[in-house]
């Protein structure tokens, strides 16, 4: 497969090594590798028998560059994305369909040879991205998707192995702020408000967010068969949520495994539930056209299951009637958090009860209320053993 031969003599003598390499459309080629002169046999030898086992492996190729990002677009949407989830796959949709500046994938790439594609020019456009005015995050998930395709290039022998001009590049720092979240005299005051004004709705969607810490597509998805109110030790187990893409309604499970968890109750949210089961109950006795679903935030009319967007609107309408400055509902579950924290909770603890893949996230995302939690130790550290010694002395 691999042939050596030599050109001249002497000290000017030199080694050249010719072998086959196979190509992506199925022929062969010819390389060749001229050693510059004083190379030592051996070396060329080395090179030789590496060159031999790849071929034979099959890892020696000649890509045929005619293949574009376009092309690597059309084979992922048609093969690869019924693996992720519906909501997932919009957002895809609109980072390679983004007309707007010029700026998605296939407006920016679509036409141009994979090939060609090198690190500075895809450093470009992460500058690009940036001067549109995408928010870091934004620019991640478009350069993470390029990453994507590129390994599926490789994947397909589109491209050179291991060629991937985006895999490791200049990104725009990521921009951190601060954690907004209510007071417990502000969620008291909210949840005090909705139980005056007979809100049962939005009663559940306060105390199911600050004092449960669920997002909003998990209080759409909970029924109340996943909820145990009358036993020695109530919890709710959280096992799926319910999102709406281009007008159909999916009910998923967690994006990761500790999505799936059980949140112990305490008395007044027991009491609460329990109320609001039998409200249900009595609404479907009442009601010949009413829907079943068992979910705790439906329709009062129906029965059916309340959506995520319609449980927003519910809780700005409310938050719009109250002196409380206007928070969005994600901040329910921040408080929710917070307040945890703030009490002792421990990082471990508010992973499991968050549902987060790991503690860490717990520590980045509420530092402010575990910085809170010791320095209040610290300082009852101080009194106990510094302010009391002074007494006795």
């Amino acid at each position: 497969m691999a042939s050596l031969t030599t050109i001249g003599n002497g000290a000017s003598k030199k080694y050249k090594l010719t072998w086959d390499v196979n190509t992506t459309d199925g022929t062969r080629k010819r390389k060749s590798k001229t050693f510059p002169a004083g190379t030592l046999l051996s070396t060329v030898k080395q090179f030789k028998l590496k060159v031999e086992q790849e071929y034979a492996l099959g890892e020696l190729q000649i890509v045929e560059n005619t293949k574009t990002v376009g092309d690597v677009v059309e084979v992922y949407l048609e093969t690869y994305t019924k693996f992720i989830s519906p909501s997932t796959l919009k957002g895809y949709k609109s980072i390679i369909y983004n007309h707007k500046d010029g700026k998605g994938i296939l407006d920016y790439w679509g036409k141009t040879y994979l090939h060609k594609i090198t690190i500075d020019a895809a450093q470009r456009y992460v500058n690009f991205l940036v001067d549109c005015g995408l928010a870091p995050k934004s620019v991640r998930s478009y350069i993470n998707l390029m990453s994507v395709l590129f390994q599926l290039a490789d994947e397909l022998g589109y491209i050179r192995r291991g060629f991937n001009p985006f895999a490791k590049l200049r990104m725009p720092p990521k921009k951190s702020k601060p954690i907004e979240v209510f007071t417990e005299s502000e969620l008291r005051e909210l949840i005090e408000k909705a139980e005056k004004e007979d809100n049962e709705m939005v009663l559940l969607i306060l105390v199911l967010g600050g004092l449960c810490g669920l997002r909003r597509g998990e209080m759409a998805g909970l029924k109340y068969e996943n909820i145990s109110l009358d036993d020695l030790y109530p919890e709710m187990k959280i096992t799926e949520s319910v999102i709406k893409v281009d007008r159909v309604i999916y009910e998923k499970a967690p994006k990761t495994a500790a999505g799936v968890r059980s949140i112990p109750l305490g008395k007044k949210t027991v009491e609460l539930l329990k109320k609001a089961r039998e409200n249900y109950e009595k609404r479907k006795s009442e009601n010949l056209d009413w829907t079943d679903s068992g979910h705790v935030l439906y329709q009062e009319d129906s029965g059916l299951a309340m959506l995520p967007k319609v449980i927003g609107r519910r809780y700005k309408k409310f938050m719009q009637s109250t002196d409380i400055p206007y928070r969005n509902l994600h901040v329910l579950r921040h408080t929710f958090a917070s307040l945890l924290a703030k009490n002792g909770a421990s990082p471990k603890d508010l992973q499991s009860l968050l549902g987060h893949s790991d503690s860490y996230t717990s520590i980045q995302i509420y530092t402010h209320s575990y910085k809170d939690v010791q320095r209040k130790n610290t300082m009852l550290l101080d009194q106990e053993i510094l302010e009391k010694g002074s007494e006795v002395g």
